[in-house]
């Protein structure tokens, strides 16, 4: 019995937690320069991919109070700011490695991964 009610606590707050995650269908990654805005106070702003060939990366833009808001972004739609990861000043945060001002490492469970800045924002 014990087991079973463990086994539904987690169900349920992982259930919680996907419902958390707030869909944005009108930024898609088709579109996403359009919304970013060049901000020399906030360098990391823009569209960040693991492989410039993919459909699919994380936009990151500013959030405010010198933070980033980070998401994933792709062809169907992006997480709204704050949804996807916390906000974060990007340099001092142990879940991102600055390597230099369009190379960026992402922590996930398997380690981190690499991010290009694959294109220009206005």
């Amino acid at each position: 019995m014990k087991i079973a009610t463990s086994i539904i606590l987690i169900f349920l707050f992982s259930v919680s937690k996907c419902l958390a995650l707030e869909i944005d269908t009108d930024i898609t990654s088709r579109n996403v320069l359009e919304i970013l805005e060049k901000d020399d106070r906030y360098p990391f702003i823009g569209f960040w991919k693991t492989n410039c060939s993919h459909q699919r990366g994380l936009i990151i833009n500013k959030a405010g109070n010198g933070l980033y808001s980070v998401s994933f972004c792709g062809p169907k739609g992006s997480f709204k700011p704050g949804t996807y990861r916390p906000n974060t000043p990007l340099t001092g945060d142990p879940n991102y490695k600055i390597i230099d001002n369009d190379t960026i490492k992402v922590k996930t469970r398997s380690g981190f991964h690499t991010y290009h800045r694959c294109q220009a924002i206005k």
